[in-house]
């Protein structure tokens, strides 16, 4: 049951994360550049923790499709 939680999550985030990167790409394309500013430096490490922890929650996905290598 766990391992079929995880894979919702999984398939949760890589749509948001794909469809992130997707809206930076557009805005680029429509306005030849993209400025990103985060004033609140608490919000700031926030962001960044827990893009890392997905960034690692995708590793120990990509490692278990493949049976553990």
């Amino acid at each position: 049951m766990w391992d079929k939680i995880k894979e919702i999550y999984a398939s949760g985030f890589l749509f948001l994360a794909v469809a992130w990167i997707l809206s930076h790409l557009i805005l680029i394309l429509l306005h030849k550049k993209v400025t990103i500013m985060e004033s609140n430096k608490y919000i700031l490490w926030t962001e960044i923790t827990l893009t890392a922890g997905l960034l690692g929650f995708a590793i120990e996905r990509i490692i278990s499709a493949f049976g553990g290598l």
